[in-house]
């Protein structure tokens, strides 16, 4: 009895009822004062209709203190993915055209580095030039992506278009936005 109570987190009298009961997904739950079955999915860490489901209790989901209660295991889910970023093809490009070819001067566009970072891990341009500014380097650089693909002459000039920018993104995990 000692190790059981030990186990339920030592729960003492004069709680007041407060002490959270966490039974391992699969167990069961005693219904408190105050408790839906919203709050008790959030606390457990299993999703109210699934409770809601193991137990047969239906529409208007009405639970009262005292009942016991049948936690289901808990289904193994994905971690949720991190949202992709997003590179804005317009504002790419007239940083292109556009910046400074030295460090230290002002970014005109944060998106320039998702890009960059994603040309210093193709092997086209230096760490160190991976500043935000999409300058000489970075030029010379997209460009080089741009021939990797086939693209020549004009096509190959280091001015992201819509095609080799979504290709690159896709291999290195953003979104082209117009």
């Amino acid at each position: 009895m000692l190790y059981a109570w030990v186990k339920k987190g030592a729960p003492r009298p004069d709680d007041g009822g407060d002490a959270v009961e966490k039974p391992a997904t699969g167990g069961t739950y005693t219904v408190k004062p105050g408790d839906t079955l919203s709050k008790i999915g959030e606390r457990l860490g299993v999703p109210w209709p699934d409770i809601a489901k193991a137990n047969n209790i239906k529409t208007p989901y009405r639970i009262h203190p005292g009942d016991k209660l049948t936690i289901p295991k808990a289904a193994a889910t994905a971690p949720a993915k991190p949202a992709r970023p997003t590179v804005d093809l317009s504002r790419l490009q007239a940083a292109a055209r556009t910046d400074p070819p030295s460090s230290g001067q002002r970014v005109t566009y944060s998106g320039v580095r998702i890009v960059e970072d994603a040309l210093v891990k193709e092997g086209l341009l230096a760490r160190s030039l991976a500043d935000g500014h999409f300058g000489t380097a970075t030029l010379t650089a997209y460009s080089r992506w741009q021939q990797r693909l086939g693209y020549r002459g004009a096509d190959a000039d280091g001015i992201p278009g819509r095609t080799s920018l979504e290709r690159l993104g896709d291999k290195h995990g953003f979104t082209v936005v117009p």
